[in-house]
């Protein structure tokens, strides 16, 4: 029996010797070991991602809109040049009683121009003057405080630009335009506008001022001749007002 029970023992302890390694890897808590598995995150769906404007351009919380007038040519005989006036299709705003009023023209022109600026709800002129004869093609601008015109705030405005191609039929002239009203910013935008330096466009544009990120925009890219990115602004600034072939306009000397 004695030997029968070392073959035993000597069977017992070969087993032993096997199962150790497996006993190593147990966890200490009686539970089998568990394997760490890596879970792929999940894939980004086909849709594009929306990218947004280099100048993101928040239109002003206010009454009716009033839509962009004019633009383009009047059929007939004679080839006339397009016009437009770079405002958005609604009432804008602008941050001082002088702005700056920007339109283009697609060619050359001989024919006399005017631009006018009207109140809206008395519908009395505020003034008009003639553009010099000879206008050329690209991207023009007026600044009410060369001429000392001054806006009143809180008023609703149109003002047009005219080609006038024949005066004795006022029917025929091309006529651009917007609707523009004088706010002040809020001390909130204005303490912004006083640390911007040269980002005052993009502040002007996501407080609803039209007409001064339009400006403030048309600076930039004149003080940096040549760089992309004061342009890829002013692009995407007007692109966000459905005027993209204006992008590429020269900007002419006042």
């Amino acid at each position: 029996m004695s030997h029968t029970r070392h073959i035993v023992l000597v069977v017992y302890l070969f087993l032993f010797v096997l199962a150790a390694p497996a006993l190593g890897q147990s966890t200490g808590t009686g539970e089998p070991p568990v394997k760490v598995v890596s879970i792929p995150a999940a894939e980004p769906g086909d849709g594009k991602a929306v990218q947004e404007p280099p100048l993101p351009y928040t239109p002003p919380l206010r009454g009716a809109p009033g839509n962009r007038i004019g633009g383009g040519t009047r059929g007939g005989p004679e080839a006339l040049p397009d016009l437009a006036a770079l405002v958005p299709d609604h009432t804008s705003l602008s941050a001082t009683v002088q702005p700056t009023l920007y339109w283009t023209l697609s060619a050359p022109t001989d024919k006399p121009m005017e631009l006018a600026v009207n109140d809206e709800n008395a519908g009395t002129a505020l003034f008009s003057l003639a553009i010099p004869v000879g206008a050329k093609a690209g991207l023009h601008s007026f600044d009410c405080a060369s001429k000392a015109i001054r806006l009143a705030a809180g008023v609703d405005y149109t003002w047009l630009v005219v080609l006038k191609v024949d005066p004795e039929e006022p029917s025929k002239n091309v006529l651009a335009g917007g609707h523009i009203v004088c706010i002040e910013p809020s001390a909130e935008i204005k303490a912004r506008l006083s640390q911007a330096g040269s980002n005052a466009a993009s502040v002007y544009a996501q407080a609803g001022y039209w007409y001064d990120a339009l400006k403030a925009s048309m600076d930039l890219v004149a003080a940096n001749p040549g760089q992309a990115e004061p342009r890829r602004q002013l692009t995407g600034l007007l692109e966000q007002a459905g005027l993209s072939p204006a992008a590429s306009a020269e900007i002419m000397k006042p």
